[in-house]
């Protein structure tokens, strides 16, 4: 989703956590340190990637309120506005939808692994709960169901819920 909608908005810059860990060795093996390592330079990157007058999309699940603070904060220092999107739907269609990940990309396979070493789908349905738990204390964040809605319909609703902010 955020691959189209920087395609389709020239100068937005796409700031994958997941994408970007591949950037630093070892990085297959310290998969979840490694993630932890790149995020202070995101930070930095949103700060003044948007101080330039441009826009940032940053695709990441964080369920940690003071976690989404600092990115928050990283926006507002930059100048730019914060805005939230959560796509959500069924847990059924999320689980079934994680384990059919193919693989195409260099990070999934890691994730995939991490997960199953972590709990498997009682790791997934942790995060749910814990989406679920973050969303009653972010108001502001737009909720997209997902899963009630094609491909197309999902994505006109992300760029609708930015163009009406």
């Amino acid at each position: 989703m955020s691959a189209r909608y920087v395609h389709a908005h020239p100068g937005t810059l796409n700031l994958d956590v997941d994408l970007l860990r591949t950037f630093v060795g070892g990085w297959r093996e310290q998969f979840e340190a490694t993630g932890e390592l790149i995020r202070p330079v995101v930070l930095v990157a949103i700060t003044e990637y948007l101080a330039g007058g441009h826009d940032v999309v940053f695709p990441q699940l964080l369920v940690d309120n003071d976690e989404i603070s600092k990115f928050e904060s990283a926006a507002t220092r930059g100048g730019g506005e914060f805005i939230e999107l959560a796509l959500v739907g069924d847990l059924a269609l999320s689980l079934q939808r994680f384990h059919d990940r193919d693989g195409r990309d260099n990070w999934t396979e890691s994730a995939l692994r991490l997960v199953a070493e972590n709990g498997g789908d009682e790791l997934l349905r942790e995060y749910q709960r814990a989406l679920d738990q973050t969303l009653k204390v972010r108001p502001r964040c737009h909720t997209i169901d997902a899963f009630a809605r094609n491909v197309d319909d999902t994505y006109a609703a992300v760029v609708a819920s930015i163009v009406n902010r």
